[in-house]
């Protein structure tokens, strides 16, 4: 069952208001083509602002409208993805359970939820209105969608994977809840995190451990790399790599003068963690988000983007496999990227979670040592 949609009323304004901002999905092309639907033939030179005005002016029925909205709304496409590991094994009735008491809390609620059993996992998908009333009136009510993922581990465990968004947050912690209710016990929860973990060094490793060691996405470059400075007020303490990082007056003026300014930046390009200028941020910056290629066992490449969406704690991991590029069967790859298969996704999440888990658990446990340098020179590189 999906939500109603509400009848539109749209004058010119509104209309000119849906096509003008949204000039990818609707460039001069899609304009022209939409007046030769009504029968309407205009003129490829004309400004597209002009095009826009003249259609403007034309009735619209219901169904063009919703022809229009559909075409301009961008909440189709893909979000980013964080998950929660219950480290307590949970039998599925208990899951089933969780569910339906889930259901009946959001029952008041402007949401459809819909349960599914899959083959070796379950499926929330819950469907809800938002409103924006700093939007055009056509654009204001969005019809959007979250799904979460509830799948077992050969250990007994259950990973809960939830759209990264404040809705799919806020549903995932009222499933906990009812998971632990149907438990009879509040279920033990471990996140992706490096909270409490004030070493920037560390901080870095797990991202050079996470790009460069995951097994099933060897990397192919590094596009992106964001580094911050600033940490929690509970953890404030400047702690150093090791004793004998001392500053240098003359060889750390730039740094220090840089670093009095700026608390976070993005470095982008081709191998962003070899370039002079992200080296220079390894004594007072740590990464907390990063771009990458990598190659998967199918042969495939896939984009990948991650960051701690909380950089000062260190916490809230998401991510995203932004596309795939295929293999050709006679060597080399499409240029045109395409959009992840589900089973396909999950696979990858799988992959991606896991080595994160890990290497976190390494961190916590002193397994690891922090990365003074990250050139990956040998000289100093990381020592993981």
């Amino acid at each position: 069952m999906t939500l109603p949609k509400p009848l539109y009323f749209a004058t010119d304004a509104d209309i000119y208001d849906q096509l003008e901002p949204a000039a990818k999905r609707f460039n001069k092309k899609h304009l022209l083509e939409l007046a030769l639907r009504r029968g309407i033939i205009l003129s490829p030179s004309d400004e597209r602002s002009d095009i826009i005005q003249f259609i403007s002016m034309l009735p619209f029925s219901h169904s063009q409208l919703e022809d229009i909205c559909q075409q301009a709304d961008t909440a189709g496409r893909a979000q980013r993805t964080s998950s929660i590991r219950v480290t307590k094994d949970i039998d599925e009735a208990k899951v089933r359970d969780a569910v339906h008491a889930l259901k009946e809390s959001r029952s008041s609620n402007d949401e459809q939820l819909t349960f599914t059993k899959k083959e070796d996992h379950f499926e929330i998908t819950v469907e809800y209105a938002e409103f924006d009333h700093r939007k055009s009136s056509l654009r204001q009510r969005s019809v959007n969608q979250i799904s979460i993922q509830v799948e077992s581990s050969d250990e007994g465990e259950l990973t809960v994977r939830h759209t990264a968004n404040k809705k799919g947050q806020e549903i995932a912690k009222v499933f906990l809840s009812k998971l632990g209710n149907a438990a009879d016990t509040p279920v033990p929860t471990a996140p992706i995190s490096l909270a409490g973990i004030v070493d920037r060094g560390l901080r870095t490793a797990f991202w050079v451990r996470l790009i460069r060691e995951t097994d099933g996405l060897a990397p192919i470059s590094v596009t992106k790399a964001g580094v911050c400075r600033e940490m929690t007020s509970s953890l404030i303490e400047d702690i150093s790599y090791d004793g004998d990082h001392e500053d240098d007056a003359n060889d750390n003026l730039e740094t220090q003068l840089v670093t009095g300014l700026i608390n976070r930046a993005v470095f982008e390009g081709e191998e962003v963690l070899e370039s002079t200028e992200f080296k220079r941020t390894e004594s007072s910056f740590f990464v907390f988000k990063a771009s990458w290629l990598a190659l998967g066992s199918t042969g495939d490449r896939y984009e990948i983007e991650a960051e701690f969406r909380d950089p000062a704690s260190a916490s809230q991991f998401e991510y995203i496999f932004r596309s795939a590029y295929r293999k050709k069967a006679s060597g080399g790859y499409y240029k045109t990227p395409e959009r992840l298969l589900p089973a396909e996704q999950r696979q990858l999440s799988q992959i991606l979670e896991g080595s994160a888990h890990a290497i976190v658990a390494q961190i916590v446990e002193g397994v690891l040592i922090p990365v003074p340098n990250i050139s990956g020179d040998g000289s100093q590189g990381p020592k993981l």
